[in-house]
């Protein structure tokens, strides 16, 4: 049996084997987290802030996607949460700290904007 074929024959069985997991959604989760640090950073006019609106509002359907997603997985035992804290808890500390920093510098710039960016991120809870 050739190489190819036994590498094929391996994917088949072990893909099943590949489903969702609550590493692969936290991971998602801080992707989307880092985007929104993105956008807000990116904020330097009145216009800009307006177009992150609607960028938050996109990312609110991923979010909620992913709520569907996490919800199936259901809650993570005591050992997966402190695996999960382990590997992204200075990931998630660190993001969470530029969104806020970001947040509070826009609030200052731009109240309005800001307003409607917290808006935007609450309908993603």
């Amino acid at each position: 049996m050739s190489n190819r074929v036994l590498a094929l024959c391996l994917a088949a069985f072990l893909l099943p084997a590949c489903g969702d997991s609550h590493e692969s959604a936290m991971d998602d989760s801080l992707d989307l987290m880092e985007e929104m640090a993105d956008i807000v950073e990116d904020i330097k006019t009145s216009d800009d802030a307006k177009a992150a609106a609607k960028k938050m509002k996109e990312l609110g359907d991923e979010y909620v996607e992913l709520g569907k997603r996490m919800k199936e997985l259901g809650d993570p035992t005591k050992e997966q949460r402190a695996e999960l804290d382990e590997k992204y808890g200075a990931r998630a500390k660190e993001i969470q700290q530029r969104l806020m920093t970001a947040m509070v510098k826009l609030q200052q710039q731009y109240p309005e904007a800001a307003q409607a960016l917290g808006a935007a991120m609450q309908k993603m809870r």
